[in-house]
């Protein structure tokens, strides 16, 4: 009867031992090399990474949270005059499947706008990625790149 109850309990958390592994979600959807660059002293900085839907369907991400800031999902372009622009995606980012998507440096960024206290390198931050298909939080080392 021990047994059973033991076996019982363990298959129970399963799923909560999945959802809590870093940087994977159940749905099939990957993060690799999270990081963020903030300006020592700045409450305002950006995370990178490369996410990566390993399902059959496509998936989006449509934004982003960090406790204590507001987060968005932004694009810079060069402009026809020469001059860089960045702005939100309202839409989000497509995340078709098997394809990895590179949110990186003077493209596709997360922007993290407000931070108290600004976060300084060696710190982590607690970052939710609003997926389509659901959220995915992570942890992202602050980092000088």
């Amino acid at each position: 009867m021990l047994f059973r109850r033991t076996m019982i309990a363990a298959l129970a958390a399963l799923p909560l031992l999945a959802a809590a592994l870093p940087g994977r979600a159940a749905d099939g959807i990957t993060v690799t090399d999270a990081w963020a660059r903030f300006i020592p002293g700045a409450r305002n900085g950006a995370v990178y990474l490369t996410i990566e839907n390993k399902g059959a369907a496509p998936d989006r991400l449509i934004g982003a949270e960090v406790k204590g800031a507001m987060a968005e999902i932004h694009e810079s372009k060069m402009a026809a005059d020469g001059t860089m622009n960045m702005g939100p995606l309202p839409d989000g980012v497509e995340l078709p499947p098997n394809t990895p998507v590179m949110l990186a440096p003077g493209g596709v960024h997360m922007m993290v706008m407000g931070l108290d206290p600004a976060p300084k390198v060696g710190d982590r931050l607690a970052v939710t990625l609003k997926l389509k298909s659901g959220d995915l939080s992570i942890e992202v080392p602050v980092e000088k790149r």
